[in-house]
């Protein structure tokens, strides 16, 4: 066994003196683009739910200001990111997740209500309330979901 050590030893230090140089260092990449996407994401869906928060409190006039801020965000999107048409579905998908991460938090903060609340209104309310997880896992599941949304971005958008 030892002979049979020795040998595939040698046989290894044989063959990786005919490896190439290679370089295995990092590429640097630039994340401007895929940070601005999270950021004005962020932005839109937090001033979304807190618009439609204070709709729903009776603020009208605030929550229809937050509200036009969110869409004014969304719209002015493309001016402030260079979008490639080829990764729109990289796109989507970030914004779905962040949204399913952070907006139902921000709006039941801004109403007063528990931060894991699940109403019976929409259909995105009653999955919550039948699927009804603890508040620990559904912080779990929100935070993984928000690593999602951040991550893809910065993987997948040049």
């Amino acid at each position: 066994m030892k002979y049979l050590t020795i040998i595939l030893l040698i046989f290894s230090l044989n063959c990786s003196a005919q490896i190439k140089d290679v370089d295995y260092s990092i590429p640097k990449r630039d994340y401007g683009t895929a940070l601005k996407t999270v950021g004005l994401y962020t932005a839109s869906i937090t001033l979304d739910a807190v618009g439609d928060a204070l709709m729903d409190s009776g603020n009208k006039g605030w929550g229809h200001i937050c509200n036009a801020a969110s869409t004014g965000i969304l719209i002015s999107t493309p001016f402030i990111i260079d979008f490639d048409k080829k990764q729109w579905p990289w796109y989507a998908a970030t914004y779905i997740f962040m949204r399913a991460a952070i907006f139902d938090i921000v709006y039941n903060l801004t109403r007063g209500l528990a931060w894991n609340y699940h109403g019976d209104t929409s259909g995105w309310d009653n999955v919550w309330g039948a699927f009804n997880p603890p508040a620990g896992a559904e912080l779990f599941g929100r935070c993984i979901i928000l690593s999602l949304a951040i991550t893809i971005p910065l993987q997948n958008i040049k």
